[in-house]
């Protein structure tokens, strides 16, 4: 008898604390949080423009080792924009530089410079997006693919005329490409994961 009632008296506890469900009445409805990741974005923004810039200051607030990868990636850059005004190198939608298949580097010591430089500056922009992502990781669901999207929208918008890159995947970052101009001339050739020379 007693046990009867124990059992009893914790059905009722646990239904009241809410541990158990009879089916009767609404299920308890949560509500995925989004956080606005504006602030993670901005400064995705401000580091890709301290890499491109030889004479812009290190900031303060970032870590010894993210400072030293900036200052490779500002000595770098000039490479970089060369190996991209050539076509050797393209921007991919997830923040890293990828080889072309052009016929300039069909020669072996032109494609050994390249991928050197290729490697060097990938090996730098990982670490920032680790960096970023460790930095923001107070924001629920922020991931290094989500900085990493940032990073390459943000290579895409400063890409010139020529310039071969892998438009986002599907979703918001995709519509943000096409209202870029050089996004809306490419036309129907616009689509997710595509790459693309932009004219």
């Amino acid at each position: 008898m007693n046990r009867i009632v124990t059992l009893g008296m914790c059905s009722v506890v646990l239904l009241l604390a809410g541990c158990v469900t009879t089916g009767v009445g609404p299920a308890p409805v949560t509500e995925a949080v989004v956080q606005d990741l504006s602030p993670v974005r901005a400064q995705v923004v401000a580091l890709a423009q301290v890499a491109a810039t030889s004479d812009a200051a290190i900031p303060e607030t970032v870590n010894p080792e993210m400072g030293e990868a900036l200052v490779a990636m500002q000595a770098r850059h000039g490479e970089v924009q060369a190996l991209k005004a050539q076509g050797s190198v393209g921007e991919s939608n997830r923040g890293y530089l990828r080889l072309q298949d052009v016929p300039l580097l069909q020669d072996r010591d032109v494609k050994n410079a390249a991928q050197k430089v290729l490697a060097a500056e990938n090996k730098n922009r990982k670490q920032l997006f680790r960096y970023v992502t460790e930095e923001n990781r107070n924001f629920e669901g922020l991931t290094v693919s989500l900085v990493e999207g940032f990073y390459a929208f943000e290579q895409l918008k400063q890409s010139a005329a020529g310039a071969r890159v892998q438009l986002p995947k599907s979703g918001p970052l995709l519509e943000e490409s096409r209202a870029l101009d050089a996004v809306k001339a490419l036309g129907a050739e616009a689509e997710a994961d595509t790459w693309v020379n932009l004219p």
